[in-house]
This record gives C-alpha cells, sequence and structure tokens, in this order.
C-alpha cells in the first residue's frame, strides 16, 4: 500500500493521473525501488548464512562472504551508472571515512609488496639466504597481508551496501528485527546444543560445558549474540520511551514489565534469550562488555524522562542480568569471582598480561610501518622467547587494537579508527535530533558492546561479527544522512513560508 501510494503522488506531481500512465520518472523509481528491495534481500542472505560455518572464520567461508559482498556492490555500481539506485546524501563525514578507508587498504598492498626501498623491509628477510628467489617485503608474510586483506574489504564493502540500504527508510528499521530475530536463533541453538550435547557438529568446542553454538569458541559465540541483546534492548527502550514514563517508581516499573510481558512479549523473549546464551558462554569479557553497553544504552534511550522510569529500567536490568546468571550462568559466576586470567598463553596468573606485553614490545620495534596484516603468528614464531613454552601456537593477540597496531603501524590503525569514528558521526547527530529510527542507537550500543570486547578477545576479527556490525553501522549512516537531510529541508522550508519542521 506504502509504494502504491507514493506512485500516486508521482503520478499527480507529473500530470499523469488522469491518463493513468507511469511517466519516465516514475519508471526510474520503481526499478530502485526494486532493486533496493533485492538489495536488502541479499544483505539478509548474508547475514543468515554468516554465522553457522563456524563464524565464517574459515579461509574457504571468508572468501565466498567476500565474493558476495563484492557482487553485490558490483550490482549497486552498476544500478547506480544507469540511474536506477536511491543514494542517501553522503555526509563529508562518511565520505571522509571511505577515503581513509581505502587508504589504510592502499598500506596493506604496500606493505604486501616488494619493498620500496631496502632499509623498508622487515628485518626477517634479512636471514633468508641470498639463493632463494626472495623478494623482501615490509611484511612479515605477504601472502598472509593479502589474505587478511580480503576479511578488511568485505565490512568496507557492506558498510557502503548497509548505507544504500538506509535510502529505504522502512527497509533499513526493519533491519534491527531482522539481526535480532538472528541472532536469537542462534542463541536458542547454541542452548540447545549444549543442552542436548551435540558436539560433532561445529567443532568441538572449548566443552560440554561452555555454549558455543556454530562458534568454535564461547567467547566468539558470545561476541555474535551480544548483538541480539542490545537490538532486543532498543527496541524494547523505542516502546517504553513512548509510554512508561511516569513521576513515581512503582507505576513506572509497572508500565514497564506490561510494555516487556503483554505487549511485546515475543521480542521480550529474544533479549532473553540472548541473555541467557551469553551468560551460558560463560565469557567473561562478553559479559562484562554487554552489561556496561546495555546500562549506557538505557540512559542514553530515556534521555529525557523523568528519573523514576531510569531507576525502573536499572532494577528490571539487574534483575534480569541475576536471573540469567543464576539461571544458566553458574560457571561464568565462577570465572568472574577468581578472576583467574589464566590461558594458554602461559600456565600462571601473569599469562594475558604476558601475551600483551610481547606485543607491545613487538610495536615499539616497528611503530611506523608495522610487522605486516595478518601477520602476528609468523612474527610471534621469529621472535618468540622462553616465556613462552615450546610448541605454543598463537595466532591472535586477542586484543583487537593491539594487533592492528603491531601489525599496521601506530598512524594506520589510527587512521582505520577514525574511519570508524566518522561513521558514528552522522549517527549521533540523528540521535541528537530526536529521530525515532531505532537504527542509530542500535549501531551506537553493537559498536559499542564489540568495542569493549575487543580489548580482552578478537570477535571483531571474526568475519560474522564483522558483518553483521557493518552493515547495521552502514544503514544506520544512511538512514541517519536522509533523516538529516529531511530536516535541514524543513528548517529551509520553515524559513520560507513558517511550516512546521519535518520529523525524523
Amino acid at each position: 500500500m506504502a509504494r502504491e501510494s507514493t506512485t500516486l503522488d508521482r503520478k499527480l506531481e507529473h500530470g499523469a493521473h488522469a491518463a493513468g500512465a507511469p511517466t519516465p520518472q516514475g519508471a526510474v523509481e520503481d526499478q530502485a525501488w526494486a532493486f533496493t528491495a533485492a538489495l536488502s534481500v541479499g544483505l539478509v542472505g548474508i547475514l543468515a548464512v554468516a554465522p553457522w560455518p563456524l563464524g565464517s572464520n574459515r579461509p574457504w567461508a571468508s572468501t565466498l562472504l567476500f565474493f558476495a559482498t563484492a557482487l553485490f556492490l558490483v550490482a549497486a555500481g552498476t544500478a547506480l551508472l544507469f540511474g536506477r539506485l536511491r543514494v542517501p546524501p553522503v555526509p563529508l563525514a562518511a565520505a571522509s571515512a571511505l577515503v581513509l578507508a581505502a587508504s589504510v587498504v592502499a598500506w596493506v598492498l604496500v606493505q604486501s609488496g616488494p619493498a620500496p626501498a631496502p632499509h623498508l623491509a622487515h628485518p626477517i628477510w634479512s636471514l633468508v639466504p641470498e639463493t632463494l628467489p626472495a623478494v623482501p617485503a615490509i611484511a612479515v608474510d605477504p601472502p598472509a597481508a593479502r589474505e587478511r586483506l580480503l576479511r578488511l574489504l568485505m565490512p568496507i564493502g557492506l558498510v557502503i551496501l548497509g548505507f544504500l540500504l538506509g535510502a529505504d527508510r522502512e527497509r533499513a528499521d526493519r533491519l534491527v528485527s531482522v539481526v535480532l530475530v538472528l541472532s536469537a536463533v542462534q542463541a536458542g541453538f547454541g542452548l540447545l546444543r549444549a543442552a542436548a550435547g551435540w558436539e560433532g557438529i561445529f567443532g568441538a568446542g572449548p566443552g560440554p560445558d561452555r555454549v558455543t553454538g556454530s562458534f568454535v569458541n564461547a567467547n566468539h559465540f558470545a561476541a555474535y549474540v551480544n548483538i541480539g541483546a542490545i537490538l532486543g534492548l532498543v527496541l524494547l527502550l523505542e516502546r517504553v520511551r513512548r509510554s512508561a514514563d511516569s513521576q513515581h517508581l512503582g507505576p513506572a516499573l509497572a508500565r514497564l514489565l506490561s510494555v516487556a510481558i503483554q505487549e511485546r512479549p515475543l521480542l521480550s523473549a529474544a533479549f532473553f534469550v540472548c541473555l541467557l546464551a551469553v551468560a551460558a558462554s560463560a565469557s567473561r569479557g562478553g559479559s562484562l562488555a554487554l552489561v556496561v553497553s546495555l546500562l549506557v544504552l538505557l540512559a542514553i534511550g530515556l534521555r529525557g524522562a523523568r528519573r523514576p522510569l531510569l531507576w525502573a529500567g536499572v532494577v528490571l536490568l539487574g534483575s534480569a542480568t541475576t536471573w540469567a546468571i543464576t539461571t544458566g550462568g553458574e560457571i561464568l559466576w565462577e570465572r568472574l569471582a577468581t578472576f583467574d586470567p589464566r590461558s594458554e598463553f602461559s600456565p600462571d596468573f601473569q599469562g594475558r598480561i604476558l601475551a600483551f606485553a610481547f606485543t607491545l614490545e613487538q610495536i615499539a620495534a616497528r611503530p611506523w610501518l608495522g610487522h605486516g596484516y595478518g601477520g602476528f603468528l609468523s612474527l610471534f614464531n621469529h621472535a618468540r622467547d622462553e616465556r613462552f613454552a615450546p610448541g605454543l601456537l598463537w595466532d591472535y593477540v586477542h586484543n583487537t587494537y593491539l594487533e592492528l597496531a603491531v601489525e599496521l603501524g601506530i598512524p594506520a590503525t589510527v587512521v582505520l579508527v577514525l574511519a570508524v569514528v566518522l561513521c558514528h558521526l552522522p549517527v549521533i547527530a540523528a540521535l541528537r535530533y530526536g529521530t525515532r529510527s531505532p537504527l542509530p542507537l542500535a549501531a551506537i550500543g553493537v559498536t559499542l558492546v564489540q568495542a569493549l570486547h575487543a580489548l580482552v578477545d578478537f570477535g571483531w576479527q571474526i568475519p560474522a561479527i564483522t558483518a553483521t556490525w557493518a552493515v547495521l553501522l552502514g544503514a544506520a549512516t544512511g538512514r541517519s544522512a536522509s533523516s538529516l537531510a529531511r530536516v535541514r529541508q524543513g528548517v529551509a522550508h520553515e524559513e520560507r513560508t513558517g511550516a512546521g519542521s519535518v520529523a525524523l
């Protein structure tokens, strides 16, 4: 019905309603609408499939994810070339972010190619016998840099595709509910798999006591399901913000319970399933990152509301967290109580600290050039010392920021982080203007929970998690850019005619 009304408005605007024949402009817009619909279906398909082959954290799975993204980018470019694609207004921040991301891609290509000058080559190349046909490079492992580059290009491409989807307000907003369903299904499967003892599929996992779903690592499962918990709270807050404000704690609490249980039971169930699954994963970093992020979202989502409503939200959120830990988080509670960071890095208490210390030493050795994107495993095998047990395989730092710095170098890492920050500027602006879309708050929440978890793990380096985050961020940026453009047009119209402003 919405599409029919839009088509009718176009016919009236161009004077073609009497004849009943669509105008050429109307036909072009119909084709743009059809392409946006196909793009929406394609992105949902990518996000639905990505978590199941071990989080796409295998070369064949991540490569397929890259080519699927590339295929849609080519299709979008073709549609744009022939004027068959609606594009949101591109904010300066978003354009700058794309330029910065492209510069990081170019730097990886420089790292993985022949060294521009002999003194820029990594010292490891001096150990290669002159009789071997080796080409010295900045990177310690050029093939690994090129392979990892695909994993960087994939989320960049998905941010762009999500941005294009933001031109369709309805489909972009619906993305929040769709991703929540996908996360809740993964959470439910993880709980079911643990209860049924299905250890023969999706890898062995860390043990029967920790929930892993279709991911090998429980921490990565938690990082993915955290996305669903964030989106569930955002959608609940959207409803609460409209109807639950009160001057007293009791009525506010009662209204919150009414919204959660009576008005939005399926939404609440999805949120609680995700919360329980994260607790059952026993991921300390994932759980703590989620709790902090939920509290921040609660404060942002209920901004401007009376204080009793905020306290009621804190009470309910605390009760839900306590329920999740009590019901399925016994191991999580034990791990939090002891908080012994023992790991495969070292058998003693200093394990994780030792890992970070080694990485910082290697960053200091090549702070500007880095050791090569994707080359940390090769670097570790080359530079390891007596602090690490023989035969130890260490391929991730368990801190995304340190790993980027040691591989890309500090300047390129700062540029990449800045690109992500710039993508959020239109999103934050839309929130400040009071947007009605759930996407901006959802994107900020998902970025926050992954950014916090990335301090102690590498969930952001798992393709399925990165893909989901990238599409949400791109859609939020595009949706916010479109909304802000409407606001500016409304302000200009108001200044000319005195009419009311346009709502976001």
